[in-house]
């Protein structure tokens, strides 16, 4: 097995390994399927739940 080159940004590729973390945990979070007082299922958006929580979906 090869090693990892030495040019390589270790702290980049942990950044970008808590990235993946946190994004999995708050679509996980946020996403929780449940079931309605009639019995359907649904997934809530927490955009309509946070306040401003549009915004970010601007932001390229």
């Amino acid at each position: 097995m090869s090693t990892t080159p030495e040019s390589r940004d270790r702290v980049v590729d942990a950044a970008r390994a808590l990235s993946i973390v946190v994004v999995t945990l708050w679509h996980w979070t946020l996403s929780v399927t449940h079931r309605t007082a009639d019995g359907d299922l649904v997934i809530p958006s927490p955009i309509d739940v946070v306040p401003g929580g549009w915004l970010p979906t601007w932001v390229r």
